[in-house]
């Protein structure tokens, strides 16, 4: 379990939230069969059109019997298939979009041993591939509710701020060298509006700096992600915010003014849980193996790369990444003499990555950073803000990572403005 308390500036700007009805049915497909029947397509049919707008239903696709009768594995490959043709089905017959059906995914909860010790603590596991259920969702364009994490990022920095008429192409430039182009007619306005001014903010995440000032990290449910950046885009109207129409695709272009060029780097969205960002690869994150996606890499007048550039269906969160291939992968213990309940990154010193750690709740002088590379070159850095005295106690230290590093780890208070220059030196 990881907890943290850092600084947050709630926006002034009022948010509007809303209200989502969810809705539960079961699919009632034979069992066993990963066909689904003329009466299923017919039923998955019925439910989408009788789904109320601004609601969502969830697709039960594994019977009580199944899970009595089939192991894990099975469940989960049953599960998928069912999943894959239920999204076939609607996108092919053109029924709703692919930007309105999710694969929900599970959690479980399994034993964890404490090292040196004949105790355990159970902790949350995700597996990205075990899908039971289908999500078909009718939402029309609202503010989004933010996840503590959200905030605290998006208010870790003012965001730039462009006014743009929806009957017309528009080109923004972040002060980062982010480039959004939006095309004409992209948004559902309120109020029956055809077109309108309005609002588009940008929040741009590109040094390492910046994202661990925002508590932003670069890890897909627990896999590796190097990265060359994220973003946040948010539109609004009338104090509505707007999400693109399902026809529109906006285009991004990342700068390479930070980082060196790198091969097979792909479109992430972000997946706000309640205290982190995770990053779900589009389109292909449901699948065990990922094909290529297509992206190119923009060249400036010289013929050197300069940005990469991606197409996106939707606003919010949206990185640059792509996986970091981890050969001999380990999970480090950092052990100190003190007290260790504070925020702790891992931030790697020739890779764009910056990894969290979890905290064991029954050892607070324990931190546990998963799947990273054995001995790598690396930056431990814990630290926690005091709201009291509006002090930042933190902890650097360069290691070299293996299973157990032991640390003095004496916390150092200093001012928020005098821990971000510590922050910038790390890698700018």
């Amino acid at each position: 379990m990881r907890s943290f308390i850092f600084v947050l500036l709630l926006f002034a700007e009022s948010v509007v939230q809303a209200q989502i009805k969810e809705y539960t049915e079961r699919i009632d497909i034979p069992y066993k069969s990963k066909a689904l029947t003329e009466k299923n397509l017919k039923q998955v049919r019925s439910i989408w059109e009788r789904l109320p707008k601004n609601s969502t239903v969830e697709l039960i696709l594994i019977a009580e019997k199944e899970i009595r009768k089939l192991d894990p594995l099975a469940l989960v490959s049953l599960s998928m298939s069912r999943a894959e043709s239920i999204k076939l089905f609607l996108t092919s017959q053109k029924i709703a979009h692919a930007a309105d059906i999710m694969f929900n995914t599970t959690s479980w909860i399994e034993e964890e041993g404490i090292y040196g010790t004949k105790t355990s603590f159970k902790r949350i596991v995700r597996n990205p591939y075990k899908v039971y259920s289908v999500i078909l969702s009718k939402e029309v364009p609202a503010c989004y509710d933010y996840t503590p994490a959200e905030l605290r990022a998006l208010s870790s920095k003012d965001p730039s701020v462009f006014t743009i008429n929806t009957s017309q192409d528009a080109t923004i430039t972040g002060p980062g060298g982010v480039i959004v182009y939006i095309p004409a007619h992209s948004f559902l306005l309120p109020n029956g509006k055809l077109t309108a001014d309005i609002q588009v903010q940008l929040w741009e995440f590109l040094k390492t700096s910046e994202m661990i000032m925002a508590g932003l990290y670069t890890s897909s449910t627990g896999k590796m992600l190097e990265t060359g950046g994220m973003i946040y885009i948010r539109a609004s109207c009338e104090n509505q915010c707007l999400k693109l129409l399902r026809s529109s695709k906006i285009l991004v272009k990342f700068p390479l003014m930070y980082y060196e060029k790198q091969s097979g780097m792909y479109n992430f969205k972000g997946v706000p849980l309640t205290d982190i960002i995770d990053w779900k690869q589009t389109e292909y994150a449901n699948q065990d193996t990922v094909p290529p996606v297509e992206w190119e890499m923009e060249r400036d007048s010289a013929g050197n790369p300069a940005f990469y550039v991606f197409e996106s269906n939707g606003l919010g969160w949206i990185n640059c990444d792509r996986f970091y291939n981890v050969e001999d992968k380990i999970d480090v213990r950092v052990t100190s003499e003190g007290n260790l309940n504070f925020e702790a990154s891992l931030v790697f010193s020739d890779i764009n990555s910056i990894m969290p750690g979890d905290f064991i709740p029954t050892q607070k002088n324990n931190v546990i950073f998963h799947n990273v590379p054995r001995g790598a070159e690396v930056t431990l850095l814990i630290y926690g803000y005091d709201p009291k005295k509006k002090t930042v106690h933190y902890y650097i230290e360069p290691v070299k990572l293996q299973e157990t590093i032991s640390t003095a780890a004496k916390l150092k208070e200093v001012t928020l403005d005098e821990f971000k220059l510590v922050v910038k030196g790390l890698k700018g």
